[in-house]
């Protein structure tokens, strides 16, 4: 997302949309603009926790924090508007 620009990754994906589905294609979650949701402070707490970047409250990058149980999922990124660049996913496990 737009927060790649300052580590110097041209052409960053100015606002990404995150979605996880289950390994048969659900939709289990999706966000996008991490720090308009009500989760938000909650994702602020879980990236300080294990170590991860931390956003720009008010940036266009998504993010989510979700409890799965063991399996297989699809993590997919898109743009929420007609546009490409690139994207970066990182996934932690939570403490």
């Amino acid at each position: 997302g737009p927060s790649l620009t300052q580590f110097g990754v041209p052409g960053a994906l100015a606002d990404p949309v995150v979605s996880v589905f289950s390994g048969s294609g659900q939709l289990l979650a999706a966000n996008d603009d991490w720090s308009s949701t009500s989760a938000g402070l909650q994702l602020v707490g879980a990236a300080r926790s294990v170590g991860a970047y931390a956003y720009e409250v008010g940036s266009k990058d998504a993010a989510l924090a979700l409890t799965l149980v063991p399996g297989t999922y699809t993590v997919q990124i898109s743009a929420a508007t007609a546009a490409t660049g690139a994207a970066l996913i990182e996934i932690y496990e939570l403490p």
